[in-house]
């Protein structure tokens, strides 16, 4: 079904934000903030502190627990899995993201879209009594800069840019939470229904457009922009050349590794074959 570019982008505009906010700093005092950073660094061998680029995973193990992300999702390459994380097929989570599985369970449902820079974490308990999971249903949206914690939020609704959602809240199929509101523990967002504020409240009904919009958005807009943004990712990050560039021009020696040239860590020589009889 063809759908026109203006109604994909009027629902963009309205209810999510596929670009990142960021603030720019100049150049002179980016290059300051790094000098003050080094130079306050102690002098120690490899010392994270003296590291000016980012040396955390896309996905790190945490106790016995492990995310598991399908071949088809799109992770961003700045964003965070951790933990107990399942991210499900062609799920799109983007910059920034940081999904924590620490104390239970966040589950990423099929062509769901995680905007930048949200949080979904998850509790050891609910208000309500409901599993303290996190889970984003199947063609859900979470819009850029929220915060989910513990909560569920069924197939196909909407959560706008900058909003809070709290432990054990519902939000149910085809509901839209608006824009920078915030929704308390242990509230249900009926089916259909449009809520919106600080604390939230009831404002009018999901049109049947709108509704269509949620599926579209998720199918033609955010994972194909995933595709796009996938091909340009590295296998590898780059970040240790500018570092040492960095280095170089800052007069510092380049992090040593001594420990592996110790004999301890020396290999045992070859085992000699038995003489042949």
């Amino acid at each position: 079904m063809a759908v026109p570019l203006a109604r994909l982008s009027a629902f963009s505009a309205r209810f999510m934000s596929l670009s990142p906010l960021g603030l720019a700093m100049p150049m002179g005092q980016t290059w300051q903030t790094s000098r003050t950073l080094v130079s306050s660094a102690p002098r120690l061998r490899n010392s994270v502190e003296n590291e000016i680029y980012d040396r955390t995973r896309q996905q790190m193990v945490l106790g016995p627990t492990y995310p598991r992300v399908e071949p088809d999702a799109f992770v961003a390459s700045n964003a965070q899995c951790i933990g107990n994380v399942d991210v499900h097929t062609k799920a799109t989570v983007w910059y920034g993201a940081v999904l924590r599985g620490d104390e239970s369970s966040v589950v990423v449902g099929p062509f769901a879209h995680i905007g930048e820079k949200t949080v979904l974490c998850t509790a050891s308990a609910t208000p309500t009594g409901l599993s303290a999971r996190c889970l984003v249903g199947m063609y859900t949206q979470v819009g850029p800069q929220c915060v989910i914690k513990a909560a569920t939020l069924e197939n196909e609704c909407v959560i706008g840019q900058r909003s809070i959602v709290g432990e054990g809240a519902v939000v149910e199929t085809h509901a839209i939470v608006g824009p920078g509101s915030v929704v308390p523990p242990g509230t249900i967002v009926p089916s259909g229904q449009l809520w919106q504020g600080n604390p939230i409240e009831y404002v009018r009904d999901v049109t049947k457009d709108e509704k269509e919009d949620i599926r579209i958005f998720s199918r033609n807009l955010a994972y194909e922009s995933s595709r796009a943004h996938s091909d340009e990712l590295l296998p590898f990050g780059t970040q240790w050349r500018e570092a040492e560039k960095l280095r170089e021009k800052l007069g510092l020696k380049q992090p040593t590794f001594e420990i592996f040239e110790t004999p301890e860590f020396e290999l045992p020589p070859p085992v000699k074959a038995p003489p042949a009889s």
